[in-house]
């Protein structure tokens, strides 16, 4: 070969030449040939070294690899391709890496890995960071669908990419164990290995600089962070199922980023990102059963450890992040070993921690969520040996920290992780129950744990364990199981932890509450000793333990609804309570049994006794017996505990009264009143024989007490002896009662006379027994007098007591005193005069029966708001005055007047008191004309007259008088009662109508069929005749006369008519009354019973009144919704179960037309109490029941909100919050079946989103529309896309309907905050960017990909909203919702169809916001901009097209016009006007961010882009250029290559522009040019255009016509002459000077500073014409204004001040003028020439320099020697000089060196000295000595001068004159500088 010979710049050519052939020769199999080729192999090895940027024919070594049948031949060809990789092209890299891959699963494992490898390395070469999608284009052959561009891999190929890819993520190098030669977590060795290998000899391709996040590469990663990041990034790329991609996104954000430090951080971001939108198992597909996602990850955390090569599991922190996703997945769950392994793993494992133990613990909770009866069979009992391990070695742990023992300490799991074992042992008992069917161990260990652990979060979830675990034990437990758990609960409950070891502080409070849960739930409530166990703990000092076991003893409550459910169900047909109390003698044994082991309380022992009473009186209801016939079974039982019951009974009763605390009396004192009358015959006698017990409890004792044992008196006195009666009688008498009933005893409050009321009240009772035997009148009389002394006494207490014994007497027999005298009064006067206090009787023989009933009355007219005792009194007063006259006709018409005097009390309840004694005194069924009498006077004296309390009074009475009066005589006289009580209907106080409505009723109920009717009649004849007219709209006011607190009678009437029952109208205008005396003892009668008979009336026409009677229930007033509450009830009570039932489905729909239809009534209660009944009628319903409801629901709900009532407004807008709710609901396709939802949208999106509803003109219906609209949107996701137009339509509106006014306040007064517009602008647009309308959006977003055929149409939407201009925020959003779309539609999984469509939309969206660039608003602007920058990733070419014309037509005003390949024109208007800079900016930054985000779509327009950028790139205005230089610099590659690329396309635009009108573009032209001939000098393509651009420059600078900044052309011309000095011609040249001349001698309206320009450009220009004479012409063109200076200044000299100004204004055309004449002074060049000149113009030239040196500007004076220089350095001295001309030099050059101000002015006359000493001798002898030597003196001053750079040149100026001048001139250097060297230095450091 003559290859190894090659020269280094012919190798690379040659190795592609050599290697394609050479490598396909070792399929030969030949030993030598095989030598020879890897010798070359060898030797192409070792001078690729030398270049490590060399390109290899990958196309062809690809070929070679395909088509080899070696192995050997197909490894060296991809050792190959993988060096000539990085160094390809990228369309080049991506064939490659398609045909490396096809195929590769079917070649050999060692192969296929190097392969693969070679792929998973040219990955880091593209540029993940693009977001548009390009770079997924490109690898689109690795997706599952197949695309137009390419053909997609096979299934096999692709899975073993992404495994390998899986594989790299894994690799890892900084592991535990990797110095001991193992393989990384994940990995198997002999995998390990070869992945190390193939990272150290495969080269990888260099990540592209991302020119949008350049600053964020700070330095190279090494190889294998990038290999990692390239398959990151494709993985995110969404080429590859997100399936497959899971275990790699896992993999990347637990390992090592191999030095990418932000690789773990990337790849958790997009899985949280994925993950948030939707499910994250229904994204990844999680659910897939065989190989899918689940079984990958269960492999790498569990590892492989069958075969040869044993894959290690993942390492910790991968696992944790592997766990995370299993606990998804269902598929996971269903592979039951594996999920096994995994849960043991992470609790059990050495490198466990406990994070991963708390995720093993979830999941082990979601295999028990998730698992059927099956799968759980097969993972619980292993598992529940597993969390009993656990816990188990938490307890040794915790042994071995408190022993001080120094032993080896176990694994201890933190708090956290036993917290949650006990809690998930207890679901795992709830969900297998079979684990604890035949032991309680499981609820002892949980016992255990709540007693000794000692933190307080293990004892909460042990609690909740033991709550879970208690439903297995109730389903599954043999009864032997249930047996020890009763006994294990029973020692926990008696013995509460005192014999437990390492017992917790705080653990008896939970330990008890769980043992009375476990009670409730576990056990029925017949238990006993369940019940006893709560029993026990009634009194627990804590508050949960006490509430649970109240619930425990009570058998409704919901405890116990679950454990009788399937009783219920089994008796279903009876009517029997199921639910039954324990065994009365079982119980009563157990409690006794239990006293005698442990003392018990008081307070248990009174809760005892009360369950005891409770049992007995349940047992004998179950039974359907009499207690007294129970109590009989037990006597004559055989059972032994049943008949000793009672006895035993007894005994615990005795025992609580031997306690001192008052609780235990007064329930042993209630059970033993129980137990007598029980058992009457065997108690009452025994009891009665007791007489000093009796008397003792009696006298002593609390109040209740004593009120119980009175009755326990009553009960027994009949069963007493004549002689114990007798004597207990007076032994009361005489010992308790007689003795305080003196004047001294009245006063005594002391502790002596408590007994005092025990007295009485045993005197009394046995007194009316002994009056009823005909015994003991003495002492009954002098009982009757001491207590009528006592009505006097100073305690209460005694005179409630004196007052029930006066009941007690005179309810059996007169009063055995003497009648007395009444006073008697005939009018009020004297009435009054005689209400003075009675006397107070000194002795019992001066009480009286007048006495009595005078005393009783004072007492009755007691001020009740002085106390509630006092009140009482009153009322016990009134009723024992009814007793009295009972049985005394001579003192019951006293007493008739009595109570008739109190009619002017306002106490309600007094008068109820009145009303029963009236009845009381006049109702005798003997007699009836009392009770007639009675009726009379009320209807004839007290109805009609008064005043409206004493009208009140007389209705309480008429209506307890047919409540309790004789029938008889009611029905008699009925007509005359229902006209009194119709009249009180309209009487305005709210008592007088409840009590008229209540009697009514009542007065209906009481008589017979003929009665009815005639009072139905009546009553219907009322309300439409009378003086009163009471009309079916007259207000029955049901309290104050104020709105929204009445009730019509129309309503009512209606309600009873519309179900058939006229009649009903009485029970409605009974259900009417809500008065507060309803609620008390007394009114309680008039109340309850009417509600129960109407219930019974109402219930055969329920349909009917369902509808309305529910409306009721919500009426605003709550009295009214309170009685229609109490009646719905009633009527809906469940017969069997006495549960009140809800609504049935049957009555849905008339229940919601009544509704629908009362919400627009005209009354306001109406609709209130619709919307509140509304509100809760949708509460939990079905989707297909308020489907075709919905929508005439929100209607309904907008009037409500805008209603004039306030009350309706506040209910109106709780509906709407309900509706809202309920409306989320049915749009949530998790709670409701899709197709459901679906009609659902359909109904209510066009409402909300439409003119009634978000754009209402209603703030408070805009308000509750977006925040349902909002609502919906979120629930509905997916399934909203059918209605994406309309929603991004009402959403984008409402942006800006819905802002606050007071941002377009503040936008109008920016100026006051120190902002700017735009600021101002930004923050409105960052509060909108914040709403929940923005939400609302992002999930229209997410929806639009499921449904791509939506896009066009929300595109259509967006473009008119932006072609509208609603307002900021409404336009920024529709810019920002498009980026947005555009932006998920390249990230997300949609592919090419959603593209397609959103191309489909792109175009109309585009002129929109191409038409807005012009909007007055800044920000507006900047967010079109952006979009369209967006929009032109997925537009058409076309579009891109018309974006590119109107960004040029927006920065120019001018249409741009290509009509070949390389000529461009503009077509300007007639009417031309300048674009604003806004509009040239705005034009920027929209090219800006098309190239940004679109480069590879805009590319093909950046012809004609990229000149108009260049061009903008000059503009004058600084924030016009910057987004123009953006763009420039993210187009191309720099300003010169770029310049270079499109030169011939910019320098058209540029000469064409120079045409434009505007001379602000003429300007840009001319200094785009200017940039182009400095830059692009040497450019060949540039000498085409020298001649276009001469020719502009000539006919601009040879007008006189000026343009603004006309300068520019000057400048162009400067640049032009010197880029072009070579190529110009000579005629060319002077063409220029002349046209500058022209210029020069013509300034006119360009003024001083055209002038000056082209005096400038002129110098310049002089300068380069170096081989021509042209002095003459520039002093021609010149001398007017030397010499107009010179007279100005004389003329200045005369004018005074105003002479300064024009010398100001002189002084640059002067120095511009010195400084053309500087330039075009003749140079050596032109001689000899040019000698002429110099004689000619030398004195004028040496004069004109000169003269300037005084009174000039420093400039001028600079400008004056430069020139002076100029002439000195190439004059002929011989020929042109003279004496004169030289000192007039030398003169100027003194002058310049005396400068003390300005060091520029000392340093060029220094150089004009220096040139004339090195003119010689010659020239020195024309200067005279003393010139020389005043020189030569300054310039050794100079010597010390502050400037370092005069110092320097004053000092080669003195060396210059001595080596010229000789000794003709001594030159004095003793004058040496000081220091000059450390000046120097000093002077260099500063």
């Amino acid at each position: 070969f003559r290859f190894a010979t090659v020269d280094n710049s012919k190798f690379p050519s040659a190795v592609s030449r050599v290697l394609p052939r050479v490598l396909p020769m070792l399929d030969k199999q030949n030993p030598q040939i095989n030598k020879k080729v890897m010798e070359v192999v060898r030797h192409v090895n070792t001078r690729m070294r030398e270049f490590p940027n060399m390109q290899l024919p990958i196309d062809k070594l690809i070929d070679v690899y395909q088509n080899a049948q070696s192995t050997l031949a197909k490894t060296i060809s991809l050792v190959y391709v993988a060096k000539g990789a990085p160094n390809a092209k990228e369309g080049e890299r991506v064939e490659m890496m398609r045909r490396i891959v096809k195929g590769v699963s079917k070649l050999r494992p060692a192969l296929r890995a190097q392969a693969i490898f070679v792929f998973i390395c040219a990955l880091p070469g593209f540029n993940w960071r693009d977001k548009s999608g390009s770079n997924a284009e490109k690898l689109n052959f690795l997706s599952e669908t197949k695309t137009e561009s390419s053909d997609t891999l096979e299934k096999a190929d692709r899975s073993a990419i992404v495994a390998q890819m899986l594989d790299v993520m894994l690799y890892s190098v900084n592991f535990i164990g990797s110095k001991k030669g193992m393989a990384c977590p994940g990995l198997s060795p002999k995998r390990f290995k070869q992945l190390s290998d193939l990272i150290k000899s495969t080269p990888v391709c260099k990540t592209p600089i991302d020119p949008f996040n350049t600053n964020k590469i700070k330095k190279e990663m090494p190889s294998i962070a990038r290999v990692k990041r390239g398959i990151l990034g494709l993985c995110i790329s969404a080429v590859i199922p997100s399936k497959e991609c899971l275990p790699i996104l896992l993999a990347a954000s637990a390992g090592s980023g191999g030095g990418d430090s932000n690789l773990s951080t990337d790849s958790q971001s997009f899985l949280r990102r994925m993950g948030g939108g939707e499910s994250t198992a229904k994204f990844f597909s999680l659910q897939d059963e065989k190989e899918g996602p689940a079984t990958v990850l269960l492999r790498i955390f569990l590892g492989d450890a069958t075969g040869q090569d044993k894959q290690r599991a993942a390492g910790l922190a991968l696992r944790c992040e592997i766990i995370k996703y299993l606990t998804q997945s269902t598929a996971a769950a269903n592979q039951t070993k594996s999920s096994i392994r995994v849960v043991l793993e992470a609790m059990f494992s050495p490198g466990s921690n406990d994070n991963l133990r708390l995720l093993g613990i979830g999941y082990l909770r979601f295999l028990l969520e998730t698992l059927d009866e099956k799968g759980l069979a097969r993972v619980c009992p292993v598992l529940f040996k597993g969390l009993l391990k656990l816990i188990q070695l938490h307890k040794k742990a915790s042994a071995s920290t408190s022993s001080k023992e120094e032993t080896k300490r176990p694994l201890k799991p933190s708090v956290r992780s036993i917290a949650s074992a006990y809690q998930v042992l207890g679901q795992m008992m709830k969900k297998f129950p079979l684990l604890v069917k035949q032991s309680s161990g499981v609820l002892m260990l949980f016992f255990k744990a709540l007693q000794t652990e000692a933190s307080e979060e293990i004892r909460q979830n042990v609690y909740e364990g033991v709550l879970l675990t208690i439903a297995a034990y109730k389903d599954k437990a043999l009864p032997a199981t249930l047996k020890s758990v009763r006994t294990l609960l029973r020692a926990m409950a008696l013995n509460k932890g005192e014999n437990v070891q390492n017992k917790s502080a705080g653990s008896e409070d939970l330990t008890q509450l769980a043992v009375v849960e476990c009670c409730n739930r576990i056990f029925p409530f017949k238990d006993c000793t369940a019940r006893l166990i709560c029993l026990l703990n009634s009194n627990h000092p804590s508050l949960k333990v006490r509430r649970a076991c109240e619930s425990g003893l009570k058998p409704l409550s919901k405890v116990f609804s679950v454990a009788t459910g399937a009783k219920r169900r089994k008796v279903e047909n009876k009517t029997v309570n199921i639910v039954g109390y324990p065994s009365f003698p079982e119980m009563l044994a157990l409690i006794l049994k239990t006293s005698k082991s442990i003392r018990l309380g008081a307070a248990v022992m009174q809760k005892c006794l009360r369950f005891l009473n409770l049992c007995f009186t349940f047992n004998a209801k179950e039974k359907k017996i009499s207690v007294t016939e129970l109590a009989d079974s037990f006597s004559t039982s055989k059972d032994e505990n049943k008949k000793k019951a009672l006895l035993n009974f007894q005994s615990l009763i005795e025992e609580a009264f031997n306690m001192s605390d008052k609780r235990a009396r007064e329930a042993g004192a209630k059970c033993l009143l129980a137990l007598v009358r029980w058992a009457p015959s065997t108690f009452a006698t025994h009891y009665s024989n007791r007489r000093n017990w009796l008397k003792k409890n009696i006298l002593q004792g609390s109040r209740e007490t004593r009120d119980v044992m009175g009755q326990l008196l009553e009960a027994i006195a009949g069963y007493m002896k004549k002689e114990i009666l007798d004597e207990l009688l007076k032994e009361f008498v005489n010992q308790e009662v007689i003795p305080n009933a003196s004047p001294q005893g009245l006063k005594s409050l002391s502790i002596d006379t408590m007994s005092l009321p025990g007295g009485l009240l045993g005197a009394s009772i046995l007194g009316a027994e002994s009056t009823k035997r005909g015994l003991a009148a003495d002492i009954l009389k002098a009982l009757c007098q001491s207590t009528g002394v006592l009505l006097w006494h100073a305690s209460p207490y005694v005179v409630s007591e004196s007052i029930n014994a006066f009941r007690r007497i005179g309810s059996v027999a007169p009063l055995p005193i003497v009648q007395g005298e009444f006073p008697a009064s005939k009018t009020e006067k004297d009435e009054k005069k005689k209400s003075l206090p009675l006397r107070v009787p000194t002795k019992g023989d001066d009480v009286t029966k007048a006495h009595v009933v005078q005393r009783l009355l004072a007492l009755a007219n007691t001020d009740p708001t002085k106390g509630r005792s006092e009140a009482r009194i009153g009322e016990s007063a009134v009723k024992a005055l009814g007793y009295l006259s009972k049985f005394d006709k001579m003192l019951k018409k006293h007493i008739l007047k009595a109570l008739y005097s109190l009619k002017d009390s306002n106490h309600p309840e007094m008068h109820f008191a009145v009303g029963e004694a009236l009845v009381i005194a006049a109702n005798d069924a003997k007699n009836t004309e009392d009770l007639s009498e009675v009726i009379d006077t009320l209807l004839e004296e007290h109805l009609n007259q008064g005043s409206h309390i004493q009208r009140q009074s007389a209705q309480t009475w008429l209506l307890c008088i047919v409540k309790y009066g004789d029938e008889k005589v009611i029905r008699k006289r009925a007509q005359e009662i229902q006209r009194a009580f119709s009249l009180g209907l309209t009487e305005s106080r709210q008592l007088t109508q409840e009590c008229a409505s209540k009697g009514l009723a009542l007065l209906y109920q009481l008589g017979d069929e003929k009665t009815k009717e005639e009072l139905l009649d009546s009553l219907s004849n009322l309300f439409s005749k009378g003086a009163r007219k009471v009309n079916a709209d007259t207000e029955i006011k049901i309290g104050v006369a104020s709105e929204g607190k009445m009730a019509t009678y129309k309503d009512l009437c209606n309600m009873a008519t519309d179900i058939g029952q006229p009649d009903l109208v009485y029970q409605f205008l009974d259900l009417a009354a809500h008065h507060s005396v309803w609620n008390s003892k007394s009114g309680a009668a008039f109340s309850l019973g009417s509600i129960l008979k109407a219930s019974d009336r109402l219930r055969p026409s329920l349909e009917k009144l369902i509808p309305k009677l529910y409306r009721y229930k919500f009426d605003p007033d709550p009295k009214i919704r309170g009685s229609m509450q109490d009646l719905w009830n009633n009527l809906m009570k469940d017969s069997k179960t006495g549960r009140v039932r809800g609504l049935e489905a049957r009555h849905f729909q008339p229940v919601m037309k009544e509704l629908l239809k009362a919400m627009n009534n005209s009354q306001w209660r109406v609709r209130n109490s619709a919307a509140t009944a509304m509100s809760s009628l949708i509460q939990g319903v079905r989707g297909d029941q308020i489907l075709e409801s919905i929508l005439p629901i929100w209607n309904a709900a907008f009037r409500l909100v805008d209603d004039r009532k306030e009350s309706v407004r506040k209910e109106g807008m709780a509906l709407a919050k309900s509706l809202t709710s309920l409306s989320e609901r049915l749009s949530n396709p998790q709670y409701t079946r899709t197709s459901t939802v679906k009609d659902v949208l359909a109904r209510i999106l066009p409402l909300l989103a439409g003119e009634d509803g978000i754009t209402s003109k209603v703030s408070e219906v805009q308000m509750v529309s977006v925040s349902a609209l909002v609502r919906v949107i979120k629930a509905g996701k997916r399934l909203v896309s059918a209605h994406l137009p309309l929603l991004v339509h009402a959403l984008l509106t409402a942006m800006s309907t819905l802002e606050p006014q007071a941002f377009s306040y503040l936008q109008f007064h920016v100026s006051s905050m120190e902002l700017s517009e735009e600021q101002m602008e930004r923050l409105r647009v960052m509060k909108t960017a914040s709403s929940p309308l923005q939400d609302a959006l992002d999930t229209c977003l997410s929806a639009a990909q499921h449904d791509p055929s939506t896009l066009p149409r929300v595109a259509s939407a967006i473009a008119g909203l932006v072609r509208q201009g609603l307002g900021l925020p409404t336009l920024t959003g529709c810019a920002r919702f498009a980026s947005r779309l555009v932006v998920q539609t390249r990230i997300g999984s949609g592919g090419l169809e959603v593209k397609n469509y959103l191309q489909q939309g792109s175009g109309e969206m585009m002129r929109a916001f191409t038409r807005g660039l012009k909007d007055s608003s800044t920000t507006v602007r900047k967010e079109y901009a952006r979009t369209i920058g967006q929009l032109c990733v997925v537009a058409k070419p076309k579009d891109i097209a018309a974006v590119v014309r109107a960004i040029v037509r927006l920065y120019m005003n001018a249409e741009l016009k290509r009509t070949t390949e390389d000529d461009y024109g503009f077509i300007f208007p007639d009417a031309f006007t300048e674009s604003p800079a806004k509009n040239r900016e705005t034009a920027g930054l929209t090219a800006k961010y098309m190239v940004a985000k679109a480069l590879d779509k805009s590319s093909r327009f950046l012809k004609e882009l990229l000149p108009v950028t260049f061009l903008a790139m000059h503009d004058p205005d600084k924030d016009v250029r910057k987004p123009w230089e953006e763009c420039w610099n993210d187009a191309t590659l720099g300003k010169e290559k770029g310049l270079n690329l499109y030169l011939e396309e910019i320098t058209n635009v540029c000469l064409e522009m120079f045409g434009s009108p505007s001379y602000l573009l003429k300007k840009i032209s001319v200094e785009t040019l200017q940039d182009i001939v400095t830059i692009c000098a040497k450019n060949s393509r540039i000498e085409k255009y020298i001649e276009p651009i001469l020719k502009l420059i000539m006919s601009s600078i040879s007008t006189t016509k000026y343009w603004g900044d006309k300068e520019s052309v000057l400048m162009l011309t400067n640049a032009f002459a010197e880029s072009f000095d070579t190529k110009l011609s000579m005629d060319s040249k002077k063409s220029l000077l002349k046209g500058i001349n022209h210029a020069i001698q013509n300034p006119k309206r360009g003024g001083k500073k055209y002038l000056v320009a082209s005096l400038i450009c002129g110098a310049k220009l002089a300068k380069t014409l170096k081989s021509m004479d042209i002095f003459e012409s520039a002093r021609n063109s010149l001398e007017k204004y030397l010499k107009e200076t010179k007279d100005n200044d004389d003329d200045d000299e005369k004018k005074g001040e105003d002479g300064v100004e024009k010398i100001a204004q002189s002084t640059p055309i002067l120095g511009a003028c010195l400084q053309y004449l500087s330039q075009s002074w003749p140079r050596e060049e032109t001689l000899p020439k040019s000698v002429a000149t110099m004689s000619k113009h030398g004195p004028w030239a040496i004069e004109t320099a000169s003269k300037f040196q005084r009174g000039q500007d420093w400039s001028v004076r600079a400008a004056g020697l430069r020139f002076l220089k100029s002439i000195m350095l190439s004059i002929d001295v011989e020929k042109c000089l003279t004496k004169k001309e030289a000192d007039i030099a030398a003169e100027a050059a003194e002058i310049g060196l005396g400068d003390t101000k300005y060091a520029s002015v000392r340093k060029v006359a220094v150089n004009v000295i220096i040139a004339m000493a090195k003119r010689g001798g010659k020239f020195g002898s024309l200067v005279s000595t003393s010139k020389w030597e005043a020189i030569v003196n300054q310039l050794t001053e100079l010597l010390e001068d502050r400037d370092l750079s005069v110092r320097n040149l004053a000092e080669e100026a003195l060396k210059e004159v001595e080596n010229t001048l000789g000794a003709s001139v001594q030159v004095k250097t003793t004058r040496k500088r000081k220091n000059s060297e450390s000046e120097k230095y000093a002077e260099l450091y500063l």
